[in-house]
């Protein structure tokens, strides 16, 4: 028997959700039928295979210590300004190109070990989440039908995605210096590679299971509130896919006919706000070791916002004759400025540090 309790989610919306879901099913057979197989072959086609590639081998090197000493050790000065770790870079660089839930897996595997502080983890999960390369050139740009659609979302959610980083250095600094408790014990070649090969497969199969649940929860909600008249145009049903599942806001933005603009806005706020299914990929790997809703969406709303209109900035400067080359010099310029401005905050205050330990001497 389920008692209902003060503070406790309600059992009552997910039983109603379900008979919703159920009947929907019952009566829009082919519609809902149509619908799973449209998000398999985009998980198939999109989703998989950068996942299947990039997740194995970011496992290998989180749980092989020492490769990831090797390979991104030499970078620790270089992310020290901008309060990241190593582990921490290693989570953002492959979250933004292998796509969700990469970067989340990463942190926790990495909290889990003890190579990663808690502050810092949290900090970085709203910014470790992105869509796949392969997704943004090939998916997206299929669907848009424009191949520098692709080019245009990558760069405008890894500007994003930096300049949060950089924004919010300061909140890890405490963190930055952390260390691990203990040794870690030694992991044979063998065991690194079929645990990372094994867990990598449990995750894909959880990332299909999201992606193809909120795009018929996506859909099954755009037909009943078109079912009961409700007077709300195509954008609202775009941006309302988008909210839930990002390559089934993608899907309904290809299918209506938008202006430039509009594609460029509500694109780039897929891309920063991830979507419920990815919140829900997040939470479902990290609520064991760390996770807080507040954190997330505060991360996530700004990113949002930001990545908006990066997009529609790169996506003007885009279509002119020697856009790329813009774009490109744009997002370095970018990345080097708010760089520096936390290698100067830190030069600051250590300067100011020094003067108020020498007059207190």
């Amino acid at each position: 028997m389920i008692r209902q309790k003060r503070g406790v989610f309600s059992v009552f919306p997910l039983i109603a959700l379900s008979v919703w879901l159920t009947a929907y099913a019952l009566l829009m057979t082919q519609r809902a039928m149509e619908t799973v197989r449209t998000a398999l072959g985009v998980f198939v086609f999109s989703v998989l295979p950068p996942l299947a590639i990039f997740s194995v081998c970011a496992k290998m090197l989180v749980k092989t210590n020492a490769a990831l000493k090797y390979v991104f050790g030499r970078l620790a000065p270089f992310l020290d300004v901008v309060g990241m770790s190593v582990g921490g870079f290693t989570a953002f660089l492959f979250g933004l190109f292998a796509g969700f839930p990469t970067g989340a897996a990463i942190l926790a595997e990495l909290l889990e070990k003890d190579e990663i502080s808690e502050q810092e983890a949290e900090s970085l999960l709203p910014f470790c989440n992105q869509a796949s390369v392969a997704f943004l050139f090939g998916t997206v740009g299929a669907m848009l039908n424009d191949p520098g659609a692709g080019f245009v979302f990558f760069c405008a959610q890894t500007v994003t995605a930096w300049i949060c980083v950089c924004l919010t250095a300061g909140g890890r600094r405490d963190g930055r210096a952390y260390r691990p408790s203990g040794k870690r014990p030694a992991v044979s070649l063998a065991s690194a590679l079929t645990e990372a090969v094994r867990e990598s497969a449990f995750s894909m199969i959880g990332v299909c299971g999201f992606v193809v649940f909120f795009s018929l929860l996506g859909t099954a909600l755009a037909d009943t509130l078109s079912a009961c008249g409700l007077p709300f145009g195509p954008l609202f049903y775009a941006v309302a896919g988008g909210g839930l599942e990002i390559s089934f806001g993608f899907r309904l933005l290809a299918e209506g006919s938008f202006s430039k603009e509009i594609l460029w806005i509500c694109g780039g706020a897929f891309l920063g706000f991830g979507g419920i299914s990815v919140f829900m990929q997040a939470t479902e790997r990290t609520e064991a070791f760390f996770f807080s809703p507040v954190k997330y969406f505060g991360g996530k709303i700004p990113s949002c916002m930001l990545c908006a209109v990066f997009s529609l900035l790169f996506g003007l400067l885009c279509e002119r004759n020697d856009g790329k080359k813009l774009m490109i010099a744009l997002s370095f310029m970018i990345f080097c400025v708010f760089y520096l401005l936390n290698y100067v905050k830190i030069k600051f205050f250590s300067k100011k540090c020094g003067k108020i330990k020498r007059n207190a001497v």
